[in-house]
């Protein structure tokens, strides 16, 4: 699924993430369209795979903020290999 940055309002932190976690994250959702998995038991919750890293945030479908809630590393990346190095240089 294509996440549009255009459609998220306010990005947030929801477990005190490290500062540059979080601004990671930001950085990812505010770059334009992105893909993400949605979580097949939850509606509403994503699975943002880049690199090494799976962010697992909620999007309000009432006002289109997001909440950051889990961070861990993925055992087999998804992403693109260049991604990992683009957002150490955003970072």
């Amino acid at each position: 699924m294509t996440l549009s940055a255009a459609r998220l309002r306010k990005i947030q932190d929801g477990r005190n993430h490290p500062a540059e976690t979080f601004h990671h994250f930001r950085a990812l959702l505010s770059g334009g369209a992105i893909d993400v998995q949605p979580d097949p038991k939850r509606n509403d919750f994503f699975e943002l795979h880049r690199g090494r890293q799976v962010f697992y945030f909620y999007l309000s479908p009432v006002s289109g903020d997001v909440l950051l809630l889990a961070v861990w590393k993925d055992k087999q990346p998804r992403g693109p290999a260049e991604d990992s190095e683009n957002l150490a240089k955003v970072c």
